[in-house]
Protein backbone atom coordinates (compact mmCIF):
# COMPACT_ATOMS: atom_id res chain seq x y z
CA UNK A 1 0.00 0.00 0.00
CA UNK A 2 2.77 2.38 0.96
CA UNK A 3 4.53 1.92 -2.38
CA UNK A 4 1.32 2.28 -4.37
CA UNK A 5 0.52 5.55 -2.61
CA UNK A 6 4.08 6.82 -3.19
CA UNK A 7 4.10 5.88 -6.87
CA UNK A 8 0.62 6.95 -7.87
CA UNK A 9 -0.59 9.44 -5.26
CA UNK A 10 -3.79 7.44 -4.81
CA UNK A 11 -5.58 7.51 -1.48
CA UNK A 12 -5.55 4.96 1.32
CA UNK A 13 -9.17 4.22 0.45
CA UNK A 14 -8.17 3.51 -3.17
CA UNK A 15 -5.42 1.10 -2.11
CA UNK A 16 -7.80 -0.71 0.27
CA UNK A 17 -10.16 -1.18 -2.66
CA UNK A 18 -7.31 -2.51 -4.82
CA UNK A 19 -5.82 -4.83 -2.19
CA UNK A 20 -8.87 -6.08 -0.29
CA UNK A 21 -12.24 -5.48 -1.93
CA UNK A 22 -11.39 -6.21 -5.57
CA UNK A 23 -9.40 -9.43 -4.91
CA UNK A 24 -12.09 -10.78 -2.58
CA UNK A 25 -14.72 -10.16 -5.24
CA UNK A 26 -12.51 -11.65 -7.95
CA UNK A 27 -12.09 -14.95 -6.09
CA UNK A 28 -15.71 -14.88 -4.92
CA UNK A 29 -15.13 -14.68 -1.16
CA UNK A 30 -16.47 -11.15 -0.64
CA UNK A 31 -19.30 -12.60 1.43
CA UNK A 32 -16.73 -13.25 4.20
CA UNK A 33 -13.58 -11.26 3.33
CA UNK A 34 -12.52 -7.95 1.76
CA UNK A 35 -14.29 -5.44 3.99
CA UNK A 36 -15.06 -4.68 7.62
CA UNK A 37 -18.67 -5.74 7.93
CA UNK A 38 -20.51 -7.52 10.71
CA UNK A 39 -20.33 -11.27 10.20
CA UNK A 40 -17.17 -11.25 8.09
CA UNK A 41 -13.88 -12.88 9.14
CA UNK A 42 -12.23 -9.77 10.69
CA UNK A 43 -8.93 -10.15 8.81
CA UNK A 44 -7.36 -6.75 9.51
CA UNK A 45 -3.99 -5.02 9.23
CA UNK A 46 -3.45 -2.16 11.66
CA UNK A 47 -0.93 0.31 10.22
CA UNK A 48 0.81 3.39 11.59
CA UNK A 49 0.94 6.83 9.95
CA UNK A 50 3.86 5.68 7.77
CA UNK A 51 1.90 2.61 6.57
CA UNK A 52 4.01 0.14 8.55
CA UNK A 53 2.09 -2.89 9.81
CA UNK A 54 1.67 -2.85 13.58
CA UNK A 55 -0.82 -5.68 14.11
CA UNK A 56 -2.23 -8.45 11.94
CA UNK A 57 -5.58 -9.98 12.85
CA UNK A 58 -6.84 -13.19 11.31
CA UNK A 59 -10.49 -13.95 12.08
CA UNK A 60 -10.31 -11.38 14.87
CA UNK A 61 -7.26 -12.85 16.61
CA UNK A 62 -3.84 -11.15 16.68
CA UNK A 63 -1.47 -13.41 14.75
CA UNK A 64 1.47 -11.04 14.24
CA UNK A 65 2.79 -7.93 15.93
CA UNK A 66 5.04 -5.46 14.13
CA UNK A 67 8.09 -3.88 15.67
CA UNK A 68 7.51 -0.68 17.62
Amino acid sequence: MRRMIQLTGCTLHDTAQMTAVNPAKQIRVFDRKGSLTEGKDADILLIDKNYHIQLTFCRGIIVEQGEA
